[in-house]
């Protein structure tokens, strides 16, 4: 299964059933469905400097992050909002080092390997999908990774936030 055939399949439906669906996607994704009926796109812009700053200002709640790192965060993230956040948690994981030390990711990929290099076992199984395709299915990857929880395997990535994560 398929993203495409799920998006295919939950479009087909959408005409007979009343839900609102939000859906995001990059700009050059080419959505078959747009300009059906009762679909609307809204097309989202960056966030300005002051909504990427209020975006980290609620990601880092009561941490420290010194003004010239949020400012290099801002203006490095370019308002995309997947961005300031994974920059942000970088951040705050490293925020225990110091100045020169401290290095803002140039691109999102970037951050995301540096949050994989974190995790050595999800860095293994991240490769291996890469190998097996773009389609892999859950169970295939378990079993040629040998790992059989994928759920604790997603809670070491997501949750590492550098207070007793590992």
């Amino acid at each position: 299964m398929t993203a495409d055939w799920l998006f295919d399949e939950m479009f087909r439906a959408l005409p007979s059933i009343r839900v609102l669906l939000v859906m995001s996607f990059r700009p050059e994704f080419r959505a078959p469905w747009i300009g059906q009926a009762a679909v609307a796109l809204i097309a989202l812009s960056r966030l300005t400097q002051q909504q990427a700053t209020a975006v980290v200002a609620q990601i880092i709640h009561d941490h420290a992050l010194p003004a010239p790192l949020l400012e290099r965060v801002v203006a490095q993230a370019d308002g995309v909002p997947l961005f300031i956040e994974e920059l942000t948690r970088t951040m705050l994981e490293r925020s225990g080092r110091t100045d020169a030390e401290l290095t803002v990711p140039a691109t999102l990929q970037a951050s995301l390997l540096a949050r994989l290099d974190r995790v050595p076992a999800a860095k293994q199984v991240a490769q291996i999908a890469l190998v097996i395709g773009r389609e892999v299915l859950h169970l295939l990857l378990a079993e040629v990774a040998g790992v059989p929880d994928f759920s604790h395997m997603l809670m070491l990535i997501t949750q590492h936030d550098g207070e007793g994560g590992t």
